[in-house]
């Protein structure tokens, strides 16, 4: 079996520990349930920002184990991922709101990507959740910052996610910055 790079000593170790007393059993081939697997994809990437690392570990944790941590890695099957992926576009926010389906993608996107990584090792014969249908994710469209959008605003508090200033705006935005001290050195006037 190969063993890729670690980020830490730590996790290297902690490979290590694991490898000696599951390979060596002579009861058979490594059994790894898909949690397991996860953990061990994730401490093994070398070459990830710490963000990323943090956002995949949250994906595991916060979405991933609950519904998938106990599989058998190796009797995983895209039934079983589609039935996961179905309760976790379910899910609903800290403030209530469903989950959007671009953070669904990205949580799909971090499982793919971990038994991409399982099928090169040989431990899956094909990854099963390449076949997921998801709901697409819908693009939130700029809207002008026009007077009628301003008084929809002004009276019920509603706006579109990007509003976007109309050139008038933006010259009178301009035209007040302009007298005053620049807080941020970093800035430069523009021509």
């Amino acid at each position: 079996m190969r063993r890729g790079g670690f980020a830490s000593r730590e996790a290297a170790r902690t490979a290590l520990r694991r490898t000696q007393s599951v390979e060596t059993d002579a009861t058979g081939p490594v059994v790894w349930t898909v949690g397991e697997w996860l953990q061990h994809w994730l401490d093994t990437r070398t070459r990830l920002r710490p963000r990323t690392r943090v956002g995949y570990g949250e994906h595991i944790d916060r979405y991933l184990n609950p519904y998938l941590g106990g599989v058998l890695l190796e009797e995983l099957t895209p039934a079983q991922v589609q039935e996961a992926f179905d309760a976790i576009s379910g899910r609903t926010t800290s403030m209530g709101d469903r989950l959007s389906p671009a953070t669904v993608q990205r949580v799909r996107a971090t499982l793919r990507a971990a038994l991409n990584t399982a099928v090169r090792e040989r431990l899956l014969p094909s990854n099963p959740a390449r076949g997921l249908r998801l709901e697409p994710g819908v693009g939130t469209r700029p809207v002008v910052w026009t007077e009628q959008a301003v008084a929809e605003w002004t009276h019920g508090g509603m706006r579109s996610a990007v509003a976007v200033w109309t050139v008038e705006q933006t010259r009178a935005f301009l035209g007040f910055v302009s007298g005053h001290p620049r807080q941020d050195s970093n800035l430069r006037p523009s021509d």
